[in-house]
């Protein structure tokens, strides 16, 4: 059944990414770091060596589920699996991050002029974050997506969220659900609404 569902997933992301051209390289310099809110630059950081470079195709696997890495066609894009409770990105991008949701439910939460926004998705919803807008991704259940950015993936991690990815993990590593232990006041709320 998982190798169905798979193979499901799949070919509908192959349709989809038919009608994306591959060949979406800008011609433009990349926006600096001073190009992020002044508030969200003081708590940006480099990822670990190596974070963006993996070996295409590759599975990565840890205790929040799965990042299948992908390239078809000269496009490169992931497939998450995500389990239930996980919390993934914590992030921000030099390019606009593209996401769709074949399957559960997820919150996302962004950093825009000095504000949290929270946002729920669900299945069959096509999600832009813009370049530069700090984000994570909260899931309601085990969800599949896809990700991809419209320009070269470089990324920087936003500390207040990338805390919330790292104590999540700890938290689903101990067996415990990670909603009352790890999320701030104001997410909890708006996805408890």
């Amino acid at each position: 059944m998982r190798n169905g569902a798979l193979a499901l997933v799949m070919s509908t992301l192959t349709f989809f990414l038919g009608r994306w051209s591959a060949q979406r390289e800008s011609a433009t310099s990349l926006p600096t770091l001073a190009d992020v809110a002044p508030e969200v630059a003081a708590a940006l950081y480099a990822p670990p060596p190596g974070h963006g470079e993996v070996k295409v195709p590759s599975v990565a696997k840890d205790i929040r589920g799965e990042v299948h890495n992908l390239q078809i066609g000269g496009f490169r894009f992931n497939i998450l699996v995500s389990s239930a409770g996980s919390l993934r990105s914590g992030d921000v991008h030099k390019s606009n991050q593209l996401d769709f949701i074949f399957a559960g439910r997820v919150v996302v939460t962004t950093r825009e002029h000095g504000r949290d926004m929270t946002r729920e998705y669900g299945a069959g919803s096509y999600i832009i974050i813009p370049k530069m807008i700090p984000h994570i991704f909260y899931f309601l259940n085990t969800t599949v997506m896809a990700e991809w950015w419209d320009g070269p993936f470089e990324c920087r991690y936003y500390r207040p969220y990338r805390r919330l990815v790292d104590r999540a993990m700890k938290t689903l590593a101990s067996g415990s659900p990670t909603k009352n232990k790890v999320l701030p006041r104001q997410l909890l709320v708006a996805i408890q609404s």
